[in-house]
């Protein structure tokens, strides 16, 4: 079970995820957000139920993804 520091970290890691996309002009779905993190990956792909938890705050990504 998460804990409360858990779930704060991946609210906030949603958080910064959603401005810096907004920031960029970026305010499409997880589908699309899945494909253009994909294009730029090097070798760390994320799926589009992955995507969606992190645009969500459900989850965040591990330390090779966010590399």
């Amino acid at each position: 079970m998460d804990s409360k520091l858990a779930l704060s970290e991946k609210s906030q890691f949603c958080q910064r995820l959603i401005e810096a996309l907004e920031g960029v002009g970026y305010v499409s779905g997880a589908t699309a957000f899945a494909r253009e993190f994909n294009l730029r990956a090097n070798g760390a792909t994320v799926t589009v139920h992955g995507a969606r938890k992190w645009l969500l705050g459900e989850s965040f990504p591990t330390q090779e993804k966010l590399h």
